[in-house]
């Protein structure tokens, strides 16, 4: 999709702040998917680290936690699995939902039209 896959990296182990990790990602780095193992980041931590990656061209992503300054939102549940036998076996393909917010039929980002 035209992302340089030599400038995606992996950080399976942040540490205590995973924001710190993904701000000194958002240099160098084309796509950024940070965890915040549930935990909310401040408005004002969330625009500077957002402002640094609109700067650089950088794709922040993140999970499991609150952003408030997000452009897009999207909220994922598992709708079911095929392949699987009478409790055994190895799944074949997984069905998920997704949905934004107050609008689960569409997902739309900041600044552009519904």
């Amino acid at each position: 999709m035209g992302a340089d896959l030599r400038r995606c990296a992996l950080v399976p182990n942040p540490g205590p702040d995973p924001v710190a990790v993904a701000a000194a990602l958002v240099d160098g780095v084309d796509f950024v998917l940070v965890s915040l193992g549930g935990a909310d980041v401040s408005p004002s931590r969330a625009r500077a680290v957002t402002a640094r990656a609109r700067r650089n061209g950088t794709v922040l992503a993140v999970i499991n936690g609150r952003w408030p300054t997000v452009d897009l939102q999207l909220n994922a549940r598992v709708a079911g699995y095929t392949g699987v036998g009478k409790c055994w076996g190895h799944s074949g393909a997984r069905t998920e939902e997704l949905s934004r917010p107050l609008r689960p039929r569409r997902a739309q980002g900041r600044g552009q039209r519904p």
